[in-house]
């Protein structure tokens, strides 16, 4: 800013010692003039662009709109952020990836500023956030409301993660609410929160008593109470940062990452190699996708980094359309198994199982399958390090933070894992966790009792223990009959 003081007071000189001149003129007829600015310099001072035009937290203070006001439940939320003076660089460091896109989409439509905020109060700005009433993403977005603004939720894609495609939906639903509530944002923005119908009531009931129905008149959950004055008070303190002694982040106004059509199924390390962006950003910037590839019907967009758009954009022009996704069609032959199947391409029963949409192991002969090859053959996901996954079996009373904090690891990340587009389990449920050291892959097999046989020489051939291999058959006693089959669990991974 001291550019732009300078700047005013090189103008008010002027002005002044123009008024000087003439009042000199008419006293001295022989004064020299004094000469004039340049142009050039004039149009440059004209032309400088401003603080919101450079950087993107002056624009977007710039664009806010919301009324400011002095409510106890605005300040004790205000309060409460400023414990935390990192506050303002926390929400740029877990937004700046994407917050350009969604100030573009709502300045776009000539929405106020602020609800570029609204992701943070919503969901700490994570992607992977879950509630747990079962909203899913940046902008919370129930599997309902989701539908009804047109985010694909299915085993390929989970658009209510995605940040384009729920950005967008949140628009269009945040406008729809202005709408409906004549303009009143902030009745709009609580109903975001806790759904039209319930503020529309509260509306209703307030006016027929006589009272006034702005937001902090009406009586509604103390959830939305308090949601409304955190984004407002959020808000506040990008407004007057300079106050509060909190510095802008300095984030320039341009995008970093741009959605890239890819055309139709393509699997996400063609992108990665085609780009030359890691496997790992191309995940960290596209979380709605669910696979190791994106959905068979349709074409599809992934955010990429500015830089990195030209090279895709030319590689796919010179990709064979072979290349884009390596799997195999495969008619079932009389005797084959899942087991078999897999067995035979280098897979699992579980990606086969998957990626064919089966819900048990039954298969019949001349049936045809898709058999994904090469890196598509195993389920790929984040993985923390080299590491194998453990298999975890979900207990009654368990729940994703549980058992989370048990392994050492981030929920968000089992869900990744494990593409869940919930944080309800259910017993005997089955997940993958990745630790960053080896872990055991168990393996069950069959095992036909031999004469001579015995559960300890059993025992000791397959490396387990008397009592677990009891467990596993449900025996009551040592005995062992030549010809009765055992289910083994073998960690593959022992030597």
């Amino acid at each position: 800013m001291r550019f732009y003081k300078i700047i005013s007071a090189v103008v008010v000189c002027l002005v002044v010692l123009s008024g000087c001149q003439t009042t000199q003129q008419s006293d001295m007829a022989e004064a020299k003039p004094i000469t004039p600015v340049p142009s050039t310099l004039v149009e440059a001072i004209v032309d400088q662009p401003s603080p919101e035009e450079i950087y993107l937290w002056h624009r977007i203070r710039a664009g806010f709109s919301l009324p400011e006001v002095d409510q106890k439940s605005v300040n004790h939320e205000r309060k409460r952020y400023l414990r935390h003076k990192d506050v303002l660089a926390e929400i740029n460091r877990r937004s700046a990836d994407y917050l350009y896109l969604i100030v573009e989409a709502l300045d776009q439509q000539g929405m106020p500023l602020e609800l570029a905020l609204l992701p943070f109060v919503e969901s700490g700005f994570d992607p992977y956030a879950y509630s747990h009433g079962g909203a899913v993403g940046l902008w919370q977005f129930m599997p309902a409301t989701g539908k009804r603004f047109g985010l694909q939720q299915d085993w390929w894609f989970e658009g209510r993660r995605d940040i384009v495609q729920s950005t967008q939906a949140a628009v269009e639903y945040l406008t729809y609410l202005n709408d409906m509530f004549d303009g009143d944002w902030m009745l709009a923005i609580a109903a975001y929160n806790s759904g039209e119908g319930r503020v529309q009531r509260a509306v209703r009931a307030n006016k027929k008593a006589g009272k006034p129905a702005d937001f902090f008149s009406l009586k509604l959950p103390a959830e939305t109470r308090a949601y409304v004055p955190r984004l407002l008070a959020i808000s506040d303190i990008v407004r007057n940062a300079e106050r509060y002694g909190l510095e802008l982040p300095s984030l320039t106004n341009a995008p970093r990452v741009i959605p890239t059509n890819v055309g139709g199924q393509i699997e996400l390390a063609v992108i990665s190699e085609l780009s030359g962006v890691p496997s790992a950003r191309i995940a960290e910037l596209n979380p709605g996708f669910n696979r190791w590839a994106t959905s068979p019907t349709g074409e599809h967009a992934v955010l990429i980094p500015l830089e990195n758009q030209q090279q895709l954009t030319e590689g796919l022009a010179q990709l064979p359309t072979k290349q884009r996704v390596s799997w195999q069609r495969y008619q079932v032959k009389s005797g084959d198994s899942l087991g078999k199947i897999a067995q035979q391409h280098h897979t699992t029963v579980k990606v086969l199982m998957t990626s064919n949409d089966l819900n048990n192991h039954l298969i019949r002969k001349g049936q045809h399958l898709m058999i994904p090859l090469g890196d598509n053959a195993r389920l790929p996901p984040v993985r923390a390090g080299e590491a194998k996954p453990i298999k975890y079996q979900v207990k009654s009373g368990d729940s994703l933070w549980l058992i989370a904090k048990k392994h050492g690891v981030k929920y968000q990340d089992i869900s990744r894992w494990n593409a869940l587009s919930s944080t309800t389990l259910r017993p005997g449920q089955s997940l993958d966790i990745y630790t960053k050291t080896p872990q055991k892959e168990v393996r069950t097999v069959k095992y036909r009792v031999r004469s001579g046989d015995s559960l300890s020489v059993i025992a000791k051939r397959f490396d387990v223990t008397i009592n677990a291999l009891k467990q596993w058959n449900g025996l009551n006693s040592d005995r062992l009959r030549a010809g009765q089959n055992l289910t083994i669990k073998v960690d593959i991974n022992r030597g």
